[in-house]
């Protein structure tokens, strides 16, 4: 996270956070800006699921950050780490997608490097990779977005291990009087259809739409592998008890 202020720049990537209130599915990192001023994080992971819940927390924050101050910006970036031998399929199938609130999913090109900046409200934005996914959802939206994805060079010391990297901009409303100025919702998880799907109603506003991480292709292709490939796809799976087979 960064404040930008007209006298400063307070980036939380520059400060060590402290873990507070530790459970077994509940951690808070916060940090101690001194005068009886705090900034955390509070990160929480429901039992058998895939979502990470993410909560901002702060105290007295209005006595570091004017509270005249209308924006929590957000810069996250992810080296694609290579999770098989086939570099340039890979490489094909991964990008940033993006999803505008109450909209359409969209994505940066997937076979070579790009990037985009929107000024529309952004419901979650996901660096996917060939088999799993990272997708940072909000509960208010993102407002607008700068985002870039780039291939490892060829003749650089990380190629043989990561093969793009992917960067996002963006910001949230923020007040600093506010004690809990901002949540948002992590997914960690496979590419998997139907995974992806349960997951579309986690949000109470709106559909989420994830299922729409996997590219099942144009139109009529994608209605039937929707609606037929899949399940029974799913269904051989579940009586064969081993994927394998089922693709056979």
């Amino acid at each position: 996270f960064v404040f930008n202020t007209d006298a400063q720049r307070f980036s939380t990537n520059d400060y060590y956070f402290t873990p507070l209130a530790q459970t077994d599915s509940t951690v808070t990192m916060q940090l101690n800006l001194g005068n009886d001023v705090t900034f955390a994080i509070r990160y929480t992971l429901e039992k058998g699921s895939y979502m990470v819940k993410m909560e901002v927390l702060q105290h007295n924050m209005n006595r570091v950050i004017p509270e005249n101050i209308p924006n929590l910006d957000i810069v996250w970036s992810q080296r694609m780490m290579r999770q098989e031998k086939g570099k340039m399929f890979e490489e094909r199938n991964s990008a940033i997608y993006y999803k505008y609130s109450n909209g359409s999913v969209e994505n940066l090109s997937e076979s070579s490097a790009d990037d985009e900046e929107t000024t529309g409200d952004i419901k979650w934005v996901s660096f996917k990779n060939q088999f799993f996914s990272s997708v940072l959802v909000a509960d208010k939206c993102l407002k607008g977005a700068k985002m870039e994805s780039k291939p490892i060079d060829k003749n650089s010391a990380f190629y043989s291990d990561y093969h793009k990297d992917m960067e996002l901009y963006t910001s949230v409303e923020y007040k600093s009087t506010d004690e809990n100025p901002a949540n948002f919702q992590i997914f960690f998880g496979p590419n998997k259809f139907q995974l992806l799907k349960s997951y579309n109603k986690y949000c109470d506003s709106e559909d989420l739409d994830l299922n729409r991480l996997v590219s099942l292709g144009w139109a009529l292709f994608r209605w039937i592998n929707t609606y037929i490939v899949i399940p029974v796809f799913d269904w051989l799976t579940g009586v064969c008890g081993n994927m394998g087979l089922a693709i056979l």
